[in-house]
């Protein structure tokens, strides 16, 4: 672990089941994604981190983040304007930007991108997946992951694409059935 963490500057560390909840009778606390910075961690013996399960990710600058959701061969993109928020609101994870009216709007995709997220599914055999992506400044995209069971409702709601129907068309037509 510290031998990854001294390959870059900033280190994202992120709980493996997305964030994570503690409560006691009085209080829950979410754990959201952290941003810190690599030498934080030097000094801390490596079989510490086998106690935890987190991913821990180099940090790369966005200009904004991006949930692909892909339904069979119909592909839906939202830009997530992460990068207006304040790290707490937002910045860091878009998800704790839902009560900072984080900004979500439709984009279409460079089709290089989409391609490669319905050749994902196909290799994994798979009909649906929600791909996470930053684009960085210099306007490259960056995948982090597909999630093959991601939410899609949200986005409906915020943008009007019509996931669900996309779904129930899918279902309807028993696309991919064998």
């Amino acid at each position: 672990m510290i031998d990854f963490a001294k390959k870059y500057r900033e280190l994202i560390l992120k709980p493996i089941d997305g964030f994570s909840n503690i409560s006691d009778n009085e209080n829950a606390y979410v754990f959201y994604t952290k941003k810190l910075a690599s030498d934080s961690l030097m000094g801390i013996p490596d079989d510490a981190f086998s106690q935890t399960v987190s991913f821990l990710q180099n940090y790369v600058e966005k200009a904004y983040e991006v949930r692909v959701t892909v339904v069979g061969r119909k592909v839906f993109a939202c830009k997530i304007d992460s990068q207006v928020m304040q790290e707490d609101q937002g910045k860091i994870d878009w998800r704790q930007g839902y009560d900072y009216n984080i900004k979500h709007e439709s984009i279409q995709l460079p089709k290089e991108i989409e391609n490669k997220c319905i050749a994902f599914l196909k290799e994994m055999g798979l009909n649906f997946g929600a791909f996470d992506y930053i684009v960085t400044p210099e306007n490259k995209y960056v995948f982090l992951e597909c999630n093959p069971n991601g939410q899609w409702l949200w986005i409906e709601l915020l943008t009007g694409q019509q996931i669900s129907k996309a779904i129930a068309d899918a279902l309807e037509n028993c696309e991919g059935c064998t």
